[in-house]
């Protein structure tokens, strides 16, 4: 497949399956940075090789077919992120782009090698699930948005989606990673004030909600 094919299956199934938005051609292209029309063109071709299920101004949703070959791409991005994060020392903030290099390069046997040796792990850095081989997904405890939370209390940061690069700079801006605590101080209607490590921070709503988390 090719690089865009494999990006735009990944797309669909993060926005549908993970993000719970409704994957539309508007939201595809702002999410790949096409045009709407290079999106209807894109979903009309895919849909002729089976892997998409396509109707003008309905959602984009994958196929069976689709589904396993957008967890297997996914699979292997987690699993690069984890390996430059374990092995080569990068920091949280870097993995992304790279990783997004890497898994258009990698074969099967590469894919299989690559999980033998992190010893088949279940999540990535992010704290986002690992499918396995079969394209199954672990068991993941149930996080809370923090942009729900209630204040005056602990929490412990699990995971940030979307990974967007966007995201990403933010969350380097804000010192927000995985195993971070964060004290929840006040709740506004378009902000909230945080305390992490010991640094009081007033926040968008909107940046809040990238937040994933549980309770300390």
């Amino acid at each position: 497949m090719s690089v865009s094919t494999e990006n735009f299956l990944k797309a669909i199934y993060k926005i549908n399956a993970e993000e719970l938005e409704s994957a539309t051609s508007t939201r595809l292209a702002q999410r790949l940075e096409i045009s709407n029309a290079a999106i209807t063109d894109m979903a009309q071709n895919m849909a002729r090789k089976g892997m998409v299920k396509y109707k003008k101004y309905k959602r984009i949703e994958l196929t069976a077919r689709g589904k396993v070959l957008a967890l297997k791409i996914i699979r292997k991005h987690r699993l690069w992120e984890l390996f430059l994060i374990r092995v080569l020392d990068y920091s949280w903030h870097e993995v992304h782009q790279d990783a997004e290099m890497l898994e258009h390069q990698t074969s099967d046997l590469l894919l299989e090698r690559l999980d033998q040796y992190l010893e088949h792990p279940a999540f990535d850095p992010h704290g986002e699930p690992i499918p396995d081989k079969e394209g199954k997904l672990p068991e993941a405890e149930k996080y809370l948005n923090l942009s729900k939370c209630k204040e005056g209390k602990n929490y412990k940061i699990i995971k940030i989606n979307p990974i967007t690069n966007d995201v990403t700079m933010l969350c380097k801006e804000y010192g927000f990673q995985p195993g971070k605590d964060v004290f929840l101080n006040k709740k506004y209607e378009d902000i909230i004030e945080i305390i992490i490590e010991k640094i009081k921070l007033v926040i968008p709503v909107s940046i809040a909600r990238y937040l994933y988390v549980t309770q300390n």
